[in-house]
């Protein structure tokens, strides 16, 4: 993976913008609360603080389980339950069973260990449920997913009673991995292990992957403030934990509905609907100046159904597109235009720099090789392109002129660049001040062409 792809992995769909998020927030939340400690401890000995995480939790159970049954991803709801079971269990212990040690429901034990302890084994558990959900599937059937969910929920709370209750001793005290810069390392190092089963299980999970990273640093951060003495940080961050999660998911929601919308599901580009938006406009993407448009059309494709079956030819097409998306980054966005045609928009790219771009590509897409029962299949393009440095010219201009140019490809042997020349009219001028008088209601007649 070089340079541009690596950046084009970090940007997409693993979710550097979800982990920049949650990273650059839960550092915030520490450093007003450490700047401005006397004023959280007063709020945090507010009455309503108990209810207000009670209604997060309540929050993030249900769009947790609410989640599954439109996105399909387990991974979303068992984090969903395993954060739920410990908050659970931070809300009864932090503000029933700590401030009345002696009441009858209190376990003997608590009046043995600190608060600060239970903040430690709760980071670590919270650890290892990052990594619990790296590791698992992403799909599983939708019985089973209820099932598994809600057990691993209800034994969360019993496993950190056990070690609760072990941590009592004066053994477990004295642990080099639950005091001091053992128990900092090892939780930094757990956590980092999170991270990289993100990048190699989570490539291409529309975000989660950089969200998993994000909680996982925001686990070394609590570990951090636990061994420099910032419990009343600790305690913020936990009560604020359910509505960080509960803003990732509906954030995962967000990319989840954009990559439906806007990418193709067999050859993973974007599709002929977000095509149409840059061709037209409504879409946010700057083409610069100036812009070159290249049309792709797979030669004899319809053979290549017919002869080896739809399949193979769906192989045929995802391999193509995925060799052309890769060539094509950064500058160059690759989109599904139709059937066999693959549209490219390389932004502020000449047409010199767009034609030795698509030299490159068509060499790499005939060394493919598909296995086949008989002998391996390699396939062939044809493409058309044509450059455009005047704003006013309307894309679909020189998308038309770059489809011309893909036909004079066809016409003369295929499996070549040729380079569409883009006729500009006397209109082209005028363009800009037809369509500001037309968004204004004052000119209703379309222009001379």
């Amino acid at each position: 993976m070089d340079k541009r792809e690596l950046i084009a992995f970090l940007k997409g769909r693993w979710g550097a913008t979800a982990f920049f998020n949650l990273s650059f927030l839960s550092v915030l939340i520490t450093y007003l609360v450490i700047r401005n400690n006397a004023a959280c401890i007063l709020l945090l000995e507010q009455p309503a603080v108990p209810f207000i995480l009670l209604g997060g939790l309540v929050a993030l159970f249900l769009t947790s389980y609410a989640s599954y049954a439109r996105i399909f991803k387990f991974k979303v709801f068992l984090l969903g339950h395993l954060v739920l079971a410990i908050g659970l269990f931070y809300f009864i212990f932090a503000y029933w069973v700590f401030p009345h040690p002696d009441a009858a429901y209190s376990p003997g034990f608590v009046s043995l260990i600190k608060e600060e302890m239970l903040l430690r084994l709760l980071v670590l558990v919270m650890t290892f449920n990052l990594l619990l959900v790296a590791l698992s599937p992403e799909k599983l059937r939708y019985r089973m997913t209820r099932f598994i969910a809600l057990l691993v929920m209800l034994m969360e709370p019993i496993l950190i009673f056990v070690l609760l209750a072990n941590a009592s001793s004066a053994a477990a005290e004295r642990s080099i991995f639950l005091s001091g810069l053992g128990y900092l390392g090892a939780v930094t190092l757990l956590n980092a292990g999170a991270v990289v089963l993100t990048l190699i299980l989570s490539p291409h999970d529309n975000s989660f992957g950089g969200t998993l990273a994000g909680l996982a640093f925001i686990n070394a951060l609590l570990a951090y403030c636990i061994e420099t003495n910032h419990l009343v940080a600790v305690e913020f961050i936990f009560l604020l934990l359910p509505f960080i999660l509960l803003g990732a998911i509906v954030f995962y929601w967000f990319h989840c509905l954009h990559f439906r919308v806007s990418y193709d599901p067999l050859l993973q580009i974007y599709n002929r609907d977000y095509a149409h938006a840059i061709i037209g406009g409504t879409s946010r993407m700057n083409l610069g100046k100036p812009y070159t448009v290249v049309m792709v059309d797979i030669d004899h494709f319809k053979k290549v159904n017919d002869t080896y079956g739809h399949q193979m030819g769906d192989k045929v097409l995802h391999g193509t597109a995925q060799a052309i998306r890769q060539q094509a980054m950064p500058v160059g966005l690759t989109c599904r235009y139709g059937g066999e045609e693959i549209i490219i928009f390389f932004r502020n790219t000449s047409r010199d720099h767009a034609f030795v771009r698509c030299e490159e590509i068509r060499r790499n897409i005939r060394k493919i090789k598909y296995e086949t029962e008989n002998k391996p299949l390699s396939v062939s393009v044809s493409m058309g392109l044509c450059e455009c440095d005047d704003p006013d010219v309307p894309v679909e201009r020189v998308v038309a002129a770059a489809d011309e140019a893909v036909y004079r490809a066809k016409e003369t042997g295929r499996n070549k660049v040729v380079v569409g020349a883009l006729q500009k009219r006397i209109s082209d001028p005028l363009r800009k001040t037809y369509l500001a008088m037309r968004s204004l209601g004052l000119e209703r007649r379309r222009p001379n062409r």
